[in-house]
């Protein structure tokens, strides 16, 4: 331990990563190969496998997991027990939650949002302030933005 922050529902022990200086819970798990930076926080059991990075102001916590060559970055946030995998990107305050699952080259940005058991993979994009949920799939080159989020329901399937 090396110190504590308050996160979530109070202080949380912590050490630094030795790739980045980033922040990381005792609890949480880090592989020395990958990379958070030194404004980053992964928390609760979280894990960053591989060559997952985790930058920016971005957080990871409760059960999610990071592997791959995934980014995480800026200020967005990964809980829960969804996952980011592959080469996928998190960036500009989007959210990833539930159970969701990004992978391949995904992109979910600008304030979108993806949760519940929702895939997003291959180079498709979620973005400005979509959501994204329940058990839709989201596949291939398709962009999401927020003009057309009303057709991305529970249980849709977009191939």
């Amino acid at each position: 331990m090396l110190g504590e922050i308050v996160f979530g529902d109070g202080p949380v022990e912590f050490h630094l990563h030795s790739n980045g200086r980033g922040r990381v819970a005792d609890t949480s798990y880090v592989a020395e190969t990958a990379y958070v930076g030194p404004d980053a926080t992964v928390a609760g059991q979280a894990q960053v496998l591989e060559h997952a990075q985790v930058k920016g102001r971005a957080h990871i916590y409760g059960n999610a997991k990071i592997y791959g060559r995934a980014i995480v970055c800026d200020e967005s946030d990964v809980f829960d027990t969804a996952e980011v995998f592959g080469q996928a990107k998190v960036f500009g305050y989007a959210e990833v939650f539930g159970n969701a699952k990004i992978y391949g080259h995904a992109e979910i940005f600008n304030l979108a949002k993806v949760s519940g058991k929702a895939k997003v993979c291959g180079y498709a994009k979620v973005t400005a302030s979509a959501v994204i949920k329940g058990t839709s799939c989201i596949k291939k080159g398709l962009h999401v933005d927020k003009s057309t989020q009303r057709h991305w329901e529970q249980g849709d399937y977009f191939l």
